[in-house]
């Protein structure tokens, strides 16, 4: 079973840590907020999408969920199915009009301390140097896109978070802190089924190898024989990335929703394959280029 290293590391040095990532996410989180109210005028969105869901979530609050505006039909504009319900939750705690974003960015500034958390935990894990491993979950809070992402509105950093869990879940074989993960990944963001189920094939493999046999299909055999509640476990992602279409179309009478729908390249009139294509693979390349060789980064610093 694919596992990860775990190196002993003192309890005052992972609390340390700890401290330090909270202190950072929470110094940005005071930067960012004192920069939104100077104008006086309250926090403001960079995104008009963080209002949508702003909106979703106070009437998901007042008991009329779906209902973006009072007295209309229910309709399904908030392309997360989870979000809302965090926003709303901040709502009920007295977040409201423009406070709420407020709200919003405490969340996403909370969700970037643990993912500079889970980055350390990781490393450390993969044998890097503790000072190392602190460095890059440092490094990644302080990162400019990922502060800007948690300030947002949006559920991005969530996002980040529940994917970050489950790649540590999945690397150290916790088959239900997985699965759990992959559930929130696929409630989040309609994309996040993808994440979640590479992330099933994954434990499907390791509950294959967890039992003996000759061949390929013994063992898979004898996996569905001995672990069939492991087996059954892995529908939960599927199962939960369908909660949206079904509420959509229980509401709505469409199971897809509006937003998803004006986004995506399957959207688009008249339908052009090609197009399609095209833009797929310009996204995959410019992916490739900012995140993987950082060339974006690169480029910045070269102009300033």
């Amino acid at each position: 079973m694919l596992t990860l290293n775990q190196p002993h590391v003192s309890r005052a040095a992972n609390l340390l840590v700890w401290l330090s990532c909270c202190i950072l996410a929470g110094s940005t989180f005071i930067i960012y907020l004192g920069l939104g109210q100077s104008s006086g005028q309250g926090v403001v969105m960079p995104l008009d999408d963080a209002y949508i869901h702003f909106q979703y979530a106070r009437q998901l609050a007042s008991g009329q969920p779906y209902i973006y505006n009072p007295g209309l039909p229910p309709t399904s504009g908030a392309t997360s199915f989870l979000y809302p319900y965090v926003l709303a939750i901040g709502s009920l705690l007295g977040f409201s009009g423009q406070n709420l974003g407020v709200w919003a960015m405490a969340v996403g500034f909370a969700a970037l301390a643990l993912c500079g958390w889970l980055i350390y935990r990781f490393s450390l894990g993969c044998g890097v140097p503790l000072w190392i491993a602190a460095l890059g979950g440092f490094a990644f809070q302080l990162h400019g896109a990922a502060a800007w992402h948690a300030a947002s509105g949006m559920e991005t950093m969530l996002a980040t978070l529940f994917l970050l869990w489950l790649l540590n879940a999945l690397l150290q074989s916790q088959h239900r802190a997985a699965i759990v993960a992959a559930s929130l990944c696929a409630l989040t963001r309609p994309e996040g089924l993808i994440a979640a189920g590479a992330a099933m094939l994954v434990l499907a493999g390791q509950n294959i190898a967890s039992v003996e046999g000759e061949t390929f299909f013994t063992r898979l055999k004898n996996s569905l024989r001995l672990t069939s509640g492991r087996w059954l476990a892995l529908l939960i992602p599927f199962a939960a990335a369908l909660v949206q279409p079904a509420v959509n179309y229980l509401l709505t009478g469409s199971a897809v929703a509006s937003g998803n729908a004006a986004k995506s390249l399957f959207g688009i009139i008249p339908l052009d394959l090609s197009v399609i294509a095209a833009r797929i693979a310009e996204n995959f390349v410019r992916m490739w280029r900012e995140w993987v060789t950082s060339s974006g980064a690169c480029g910045m610093l070269g102009r300033l």
